[in-house]
C-alpha cells in the first residue's frame, strides 16, 4: 500500500508510506508533527506511533526491530538530556526537564507506549544524535504491557488505536528544499487473545515541492492513496 498525503501551504507532507501486515491488525506507522520555539531557535517535532485497526480488540506494542530512522542530511536529531557527556541519549530514562539544561519537548528520544524501554544490542548505549541502521528496542517492563490506544493520524491520516513509538527533533531550520525525515522497519506486537503478529512500513515525511504547493493553492487539501 502506498499513500501520498499533501497537508497544507506551511506543513511539510508524507511523499510516502509502504505497509506490508500480511493481513493483520496493524496498519503502519504515521506522524504527528509539532513546532516549539525554546526562546532561541525553532524546532520539528515529529511523533512516530504504530497503528492498528480500531476493530482489532486489545493491541499491545512488543518491540521494533530492523528500524532505519534518518534525515536525509544526514544530521541527526536534536538532544536535550541529561546524557550531556555522550552528546544525548535516545533512551527516555534520560529525558528529564531542568530547567536551563535539559528540556522534553526538544529531546529526541525512542518508546514503547508511555512505559519503560530497553534497548536492542545494535543500538548500543542509544548514546549520540543517530540512530543505528538495523536498531531496535522493546519493552522493557512487560508488566506493564504498552497497550494501544485512540489514535487519529496526522500525515498519513491513518485512525485506529496506536502505540507511541518515539519522538524526533531537528532545528526547523534544516526542514527546507528535498529534506526528508524516513522512519522505516519492523514491528511486533500482540493481539487480545496472546497471539504474536508482525507488520512492516516505510513511511517518509517532505517538504512540499513548488509544484505541491501549486496545487495546494488551486484546490486545498489533496490526498490520494493507492493499492499495490
Amino acid at each position: 500500500m502506498k499513500k501520498v498525503s499533501l497537508l497544507s501551504m506551511t506543513a511539510a507532507f508524507a511523499v510516502g508510506s509502504v505497509a506490508a501486515a500480511q493481513g493483520n491488525a496493524f496498519l503502519g506507522f504515521d506522524g504527528i508533527i509539532g513546532n516549539y520555539n525554546d526562546g532561541v531557535s525553532d524546532y520539528t517535532i515529529i511523533e512516530m506511533f504504530a497503528v492498528y485497526d480500531a476493530g482489532s480488540g486489545t493491541i499491545t506494542g512488543l518491540n521494533t526491530f530492523e528500524m532505519d530512522v534518518f534525515t536525509s542530511d544526514g544530521l541527526g536529531f536534536n538532544q536535550s538530556d541529561t546524557a550531556f557527556g555522550t552528546g544525548g541519549s535516545f533512551n527516555p530514562a534520560s529525558t528529564v526537564d531542568i530547567p536551563g539544561f535539559a528540556n522534553s519537548l526538544i529531546d529526541s528520544y525512542v518508546a514503547m507506549g508511555a512505559g519503560a524501554v530497553a534497548l536492542d544490542p545494535g543500538f548500543g548505549d542509544g548514546s549520540g544524535t543517530t540512530v543505528p541502521s538495523g536498531a531496535g528496542w522493546y519493552n522493557g517492563n512487560p508488566a506493564v504491557p504498552a497497550t494501544a490506544s485512540p489514535f487519529t493520524g496526522e500525515v498519513d491520516g491513518l485512525n485506529g488505536v496506536g502505540i507511541r513509538l518515539g519522538q524526533f527533533v531537528v532545528d526547523s531550520q534544516r526542514v527546507v528544499g528535498d529534506w526528508t525525515f524516513t522512519f522505516s522497519g519492523q514491528m511486533g506486537s500482540s493481539d487480545s487473545s496472546g497471539e504474536v503478529f508482525f507488520g512492516s512500513d516505510s513511511f517518509v515525511y517532505a517538504v512540499p515541492a513548488p509544484g505541491a504547493l501549486a496545487l495546494l493553492g488551486l484546490g486545498g487539501l489533496v490526498a490520494r492513496r493507492r493499492r499495490a
